[in-house]
């Protein structure tokens, strides 16, 4: 539910020329750009996060241009870990703060 509210709220900020779902709703199609938002923070739902094949489709959408907003302090243990580290060699590592 907290996922389709995040999805929601972005739909009526965004206006609906822009498509908004989750990345199951993407599977098997893919856009120039997508933009991927990692919501986990806690050890609880990081392993929904990155799970292997939900990011598989995260990441693999793309024809153009993937952005990835993420908590980069969050405790991750695996593949976002080592994509932000990934990122960060490529200098297209960007930290945004208040």
């Amino acid at each position: 539910m907290p996922y389709r509210m995040q999805r929601n709220k972005l739909k009526d900020l965004l206006g609906a020329e822009i498509e908004i779902g989750t990345v199951d709703a993407f599977q098997g199609r893919e856009k120039d750009v997508i933009i991927f938002t990692a919501v986990a923070t806690t050890e609880k739902s990081i392993p929904f996060v990155e799970n292997i094949r939900r990011l598989n489709v995260a990441f693999t959408r793309a024809r153009k241009k993937l952005i990835v907003i993420a908590n980069a302090h969050t405790p991750w243990r695996s593949l976002m870990k080592e994509y932000i580290n990934y990122t960060k060699q490529l200098k297209s590592y960007f930290e945004v703060t208040p």
